[in-house]
């Protein structure tokens, strides 16, 4: 995170100095080349490339790699690998609003369903269950 700050830092003071030596007064579109960065932090690993330029490469370790579960081996045959994908689903829900969306919805659903089947519309009509559906979908509210 420090490094990340510097890098902040150094980005904002080189804006300022364009804008004090008055490359920023007129308004135009500067359209950033897409080259590899050329970081001249000491505490990265420096090379040079095929141009003698000397470069950086930033190493991020494992922050890019998918968090292993020391208790979840990976699946052999078809089961597993079903109950794996199963395993995954939790996953969707992973914050307490979607959760509750989910269940918001299904209990909107379980009452909207019966307007969508031929042998009970008219019983949806009758029984005027639109109220129904608006009020679950209301009164369902966030509750510890």
């Amino acid at each position: 995170m420090h490094s990340t700050v510097e890098g902040v830092q150094e980005l904002v003071s080189f804006a300022d100095e364009k804008r004090t030596n008055g490359t920023m007064k007129q308004m135009r579109l500067i359209l950033p080349h897409f080259r590899k960065s050329r970081l001249t932090v000491e505490d990265f690993n420096a090379g040079e490339n095929l141009n003698g330029e000397v470069t950086s490469t930033i190493m991020f370790g494992d922050s890019y790699y998918k968090k292993r579960d020391p208790e979840h081996r990976p699946p052999i045959n078809k089961w597993q690998k079903f109950g794996d994908t199963l395993h995954k689903i939790p996953q969707l829900l992973g914050s307490e609003e979607a959760s509750f969306a989910l269940r918001a919805a299904c209990a909107t659903m379980s009452i909207g369903i019966v307007a969508y089947l031929e042998n009970t519309q008219h019983f949806y009509q009758e029984q005027r269950l639109v109220w129904g559906m608006i009020m679950v979908s209301v009164s369902m509210t966030t509750s510890e």
